[in-house]
């Protein structure tokens, strides 16, 4: 927590708005369904001592409406809506993988959105903040009650921010360029450096657009050197721009040549059955442990255990599971993505890899070399700890925040 807690009359009113998904619940409380509701929470816990922070989520899944948590002094809220079609989580719409399903649900998510901002303004927050291009523009309509500011994780018309040409002139590419160019707010947060500087590019203020990266918690994610067994493991949306087909082609690969290796992939999604299946028809059915969502204590627990965690996804805003693998020890050997260059700052903490080959190679160099193992990761945790934790994450937010609120002054 940062110090410095302020009066009750002196304190801000920070509101941020989630768009496109929300906390599922578990038990007595909730899991986290998608990373920019992690961020958005996680960023300003550090900052309750002198604010009250509440994250609004209209779109969720089924089970949360009319629900609010409390997150280590956040307030999670998730105001009641036009319900969605079972089986449908706000978090996996996307033109690029489900056209139809967000053409017609869309329009629903964004009246909830609308009718929820509409309804905020009665507690006059100090500023609001919302996830994305689309969220963003939709409460700059607003933004003459409060300062509004814009967070960006990636952008799919760009192919520097994606890694891939094959989001970039699609529909969602095109709507987000017109969408971007009638962007009015006070200020944008980033969370790699390749957004802001496309950004610059697209025409905005230079010093308005912070990059304020992501972290982790590393009190909550104990360093383990030593790993039981050969435990491989992915976190994520199973969705196709996610890849998970090549994480599990390349540990089909792993296995071949260290029979009892295992992978677990924690997440859920579109993609699922279609990744049970190919799991199945490789063989690797009793070596490939879907687990769904998991509570952030069992996540953690998983991580820890793990010497290697994959992930070939084609694109990320930053990609806060890999740095979550790095706070507990495991190895990384990720796709060869702007945004995992990013997290490994030119350290030698994990292995980029351009193929299911490449990454398979690279996983079992780390597997059977114990020594370099152990190596890596603790050179990866020295660096979390000190580049990507969220009291670093929220001291940027804070900056960004006092000055908004200085120029509206």
């Amino acid at each position: 927590m940062l110090p410095h807690a302020l009066t009750d009359a002196s304190r801000l009113k920070v509101v941020f708005f989630n768009l496109g998904g929300g906390p599922a619940p578990s038990g007595d409380g909730f899991v986290f369904t998608e990373g920019g509701l992690v961020h958005a929470v996680h960023s300003f816990v550090p900052l309750t001592g002198s604010c009250d922070v509440t994250v609004i989520c209209p779109n969720v899944p089924p089970g949360s409406e009319g629900r609010s948590y409390d997150f280590r002094g956040v307030r999670v809220v998730c105001p009641p809506g036009v319900p969605l079609p079972p089986g449908i989580r706000p978090g996996e719409l996307s033109f690029t993988e489900r056209r139809f399903a967000t053409l017609l649900q869309g329009p629903t998510l964004a009246a909830n959105y609308v009718r929820t901002v509409r309804d905020t303004r009665k507690v006059k927050p100090s500023v609001v903040l919302a996830n994305g291009i689309l969220g963003s523009y939709l409460l700059s309509r607003n933004r003459r009650h409060a300062p509004v500011i814009a967070v960006i994780h990636h952008l799919y018309h760009d192919a520097r921010t994606t890694g891939s040409q094959a989001s970039t002139g699609g529909l969602t590419a095109r709507l987000e360029m017109m969408l971007l160019r009638r962007l009015s707010v006070d200020g944008v947060a980033v969370v790699n450096p390749t957004v802001r500087q496309r950004l610059i590019e697209c025409g905005m203020d230079p010093e308005r657009v912070v990059c304020v990266g992501n972290g982790v918690d590393v009190n909550h994610y104990a360093f383990t050197a030593a790993k039981p067994g050969m435990q491989l493991t992915f976190v994520g949306r199973l969705r196709r721009l996610k890849c998970v087909d090549r994480v599990i082609d390349a540990f089909a690969i792993v296995h071949r040549k260290q029979p009892e290796a295992v992978l677990h992939i924690a997440g859920d999604g579109p993609m699922r059955r279609s990744l049970e299946h190919q799991a199945a028809a490789l063989g690797l059915a009793g070596s490939v442990v879907f687990h769904g969502f998991l509570p952030e204590d069992a996540k953690v627990a998983l991580l820890r255990d793990s010497s290697v965690y994959l992930s070939a996804s084609q694109f990320e805003g930053f990609g806060i599971p890999l740095v979550e693998a790095m706070a507990a020890g495991a190895v990384p050997v990720v796709s060869d993505i702007p945004s995992h260059g990013f997290i490994f700052q030119d350290r030698q903490v994990g292995f980029l890899a351009g193929s299911p080959e490449q990454m398979a190679e690279r996983a079992l160099q780390v597997l059977e070399d114990g020594a370099l193992r152990e190596r890596m990761a603790r050179e990866g945790r020295e660096l979390v700890c000190r580049t990507w934790t969220w009291d670093a994450v929220a001291l940027r937010y804070r900056a960004l925040i006092d000055s908004v609120l200085a120029s509206r002054r």
